[in-house]
């Protein structure tokens, strides 16, 4: 999905918009957390939350909290949050791109830095039609642990978390920090290509798209 970074939604960029709604991952939020996320006043961010919910980016939460009305990302929702701002890319570029991944996907694989290897990557959306240029390249990545020991693993990730946070790292909310771990892998993994849009291998999307697994290999 392709975001025009010349637009808006209630006066905000579109590509801070979809930032934010990055980070709301499997959260519920309020009109608040646009407030503090995107430091615009209060009944901007109100009114912001309405166009969100027009636009059917968010719903309300299936399970509410105390304390007001709580919404979700919906699918589109979703899919709007890993959209690119980046301009169409001719094939051969993207194949390039993809081949660089999985380049990175080996090097996380085999780096003892990482605390999370890369179990399987699936390709999905324009990249496997026959289009010429693309908007994005669709890939969704299922991560496992490295060390087969549960405690072991929570321990390496807490002195992980603890360790960039004394570094200098501030997190937007709990569930950023506890992921942070396999972030550093999806952070490495995307390299700041603006050609790549990633995902969870359970992205709710994935049962709606033809896909194709492309690591590891299939014979």
């Amino acid at each position: 999905m392709y975001v025009d970074p010349t637009t808006s939604i209630c006066g905000v960029p579109a590509l801070r918009v979809r930032d934010s709604l990055r980070d709301v991952a499997h959260m519920q939020v309020s009109a608040a957390y646009f407030a503090d996320r995107l430091k615009i006043p209060p009944r901007k961010a109100e009114r912001l939350l309405v166009a969100l919910v027009e636009k059917c980016l968010l719903q309300l939460a299936s399970s509410l909290c105390e304390g007001g009305k709580w919404y979700e990302l919906t699918l589109n929702g979703s899919t709007f949050a890993l959209a690119s701002g980046a301009r169409p890319i001719a094939r051969a570029t993207a194949e390039k791109r993809v081949s660089e991944f999985l380049q990175r996907v080996k090097r996380v694989n085999t780096d003892d830095y990482y605390l999370y290897a890369v179990e399987k990557v699936i390709a999905f959306g324009s990249y496997l039609s026959d289009a010429d240029r693309l908007n994005d390249i669709d890939l969704a990545v299922e991560l496992r642990p490295k060390h087969g020991d549960r405690g072991i693993q929570k321990l390496k990730e807490s002195a992980r978390v603890r360790k960039v946070r004394e570094s200098g790292r501030r997190f937007h909310n709990l569930v950023e920090r506890l992921h942070w771990p396999q972030a550093e892998v999806f952070r490495y993994l995307k390299s700041r290509s603006r050609s790549i849009s990633l995902h969870q291998a359970d992205d709710p999307i994935l049962t709606r798209a033809v896909s194709r697994q492309v690591f590891p290999g299939i014979s």
